[in-house]
């Protein structure tokens, strides 16, 4: 769920999981990445001069995740 503007919709994101691996100190590793594409409508974003500008009607977003697990204070492992 995402809220802009005082408004909640449900985005979807498509997931790509780009692998697992082990760091230079041994600790593991994932690493992922999520896309989706807001319309600015949906959010009641509609601001009339960002338009004229060539602002357009949807945002794309991209994230890029690496996943850590590290130790606590007493060994045991703990993701970050």
């Amino acid at each position: 769920m995402l809220e802009l503007h005082g408004v909640s919709r449900t985005v979807k994101l498509d997931t790509t999981c780009l692998g697992l691996g082990t760091g230079m100190e041994g600790e593991p590793r994932a690493a992922g990445r999520a896309v989706t594409e807001l319309h600015r409508e949906d959010f009641t974003l509609t601001w009339q001069k960002m338009l004229a500008h060539g602002i357009g009607a949807t945002i794309r977003i991209e994230l890029d995740i690496q996943a850590v697990q590290t130790a606590q204070a007493g060994g045991t492992p703990q993701a970050t």
